[in-house]
């Protein structure tokens, strides 16, 4: 595996806004104080039964190739009953928690730290696969924040941002209203990340996609407008080597390190990209003379469209997030082929 990390992610998904009803499984993420770097979560699910006793956090995630055991990062669960009682879930094990009466569950308000600043002895999370609160910028990738029941991941699932001021944010997921966001199912909301804060924003359509790039970095040499211009003739050629145009829209999540801020200095060195059925995140040096390669890193990622998106195992067709696909023997197929095609397509181009 490469330093600069080339990953993929799950499986193209649709939505219709008639499932979104009171059946939903809601979460309400509360970002209006960053300083302790806590994700505050008031999280609602829909008629629990006896068979929903486990809350679980994410141990493995696809395309991250690594252990993420985010219930390393719970700090607290309050299970909200709906006769007044407030009660802490029992933690199971070091992703799961015991919820004793799930038939008569109000709420359930949990706190998890951000995995940018945690301090964890081994496994430490690349950056482009962690979650992140600071001053400038939040990134949420949403298998690291969303607990979820093991036979519930079908369910359809809302997700309202609380933010202070008017900060930018931007998701591939649909907003139904302004800073909630609808998606089909826990797979499709794990799937789709989130970026917030001091953003440059930029977009057009290429080639029939609507491409959307978000950018924060400490410095205005680079930018959205400048991202998309370095990468814009990666569609066409992917959509001309495919003889399709894979998707609609399409959004590039980008966070770009100051070098010189020591707080951040081991996450620049897992910095890499991650990739989404509809989206990417990227979490780079913030080196002007490191823009040269942001083609050939979005053109990896996006390749990613054919493999594992489309071509894969069944195991990673049906993920499991509690435990590791170790017995999938394809990193070669999901990360070689794509790089190779990744070249191919824009040498054809």
């Amino acid at each position: 595996m490469k330093r600069i990390i080339f990953t993929a992610l799950l499986i193209p998904l649709f939505i219709t806004s008639s499932i979104f009803s009171q059946n939903s499984f809601k979460y309400t993420i509360d970002l209006r104080d960053t300083s302790d770097d806590l994700f505050i979560v008031e999280f609602t699910p829909s008629k629990l039964t006896n068979g929903d006793s486990i809350l679980s956090f994410v141990a493995f995630a696809p395309g991250a190739h690594q252990p993420l055991n985010f219930g390393r990062f719970v700090v607290s669960v309050s299970v909200n009953y709906k006769d007044g009682n407030v009660e802490q879930a029992f933690n199971k094990s070091t992703n799961d928690y015991v919820i004793e009466d799930p038939e008569n569950v109000e709420s359930i308000t949990y706190l998890i730290k951000d995995s940018f600043d945690a301090d964890v002895e081994g496994n430490s999370i690349h950056a482009m696969s962690g979650t992140g609160i600071t001053k400038e910028f939040i990134i949420i990738n949403n298998f690291g924040v969303l607990a979820y029941f093991a036979h519930r991941k079908d369910d359809p699932v809302t997700i309202e941002l609380l933010l202070e001021n008017n900060r930018t944010v931007g998701t591939a997921l649909e907003e139904s209203e302004p800073l909630k966001f609808d998606a089909e199912s826990y797979y499709h909301a794990a799937d789709s990340p989130i970026l917030v804060g001091d953003l440059s924003k930029a977009g057009k359509n290429i080639d029939g996609i609507d491409v959307e790039v978000f950018v924060y970095s400490p410095t205005t040499d680079i930018n959205a407008e400048k991202i998309l211009e370095l990468s814009d003739d990666v569609f066409p050629a992917a959509s001309k080597f495919m003889g399709f145009q894979p998707v609609d829209r399409y959004v590039m999540l980008m966070y770009f390190f100051d070098l010189s801020d020591q707080s951040l200095s081991h996450l620049i060195q897992s910095s890499g990209a991650l990739e989404h059925s509809y989206s990417s995140t990227y979490a780079l040096p913030a080196m002007p003379q490191f823009l040269p390669r942001v083609k050939s890193i979005v053109s990896h990622e996006y390749m990613h469209i054919l493999t594992p998106l489309h071509l894969r195992s069944e195991i990673i067709a049906n993920w499991d997030y509690s435990k590791p696909t170790s017995e999938d023997d394809h990193l070669w197929l999901y990360e070689g082929v794509t790089d190779w095609v990744s070249y191919i397509m824009m040498l054809r181009s």
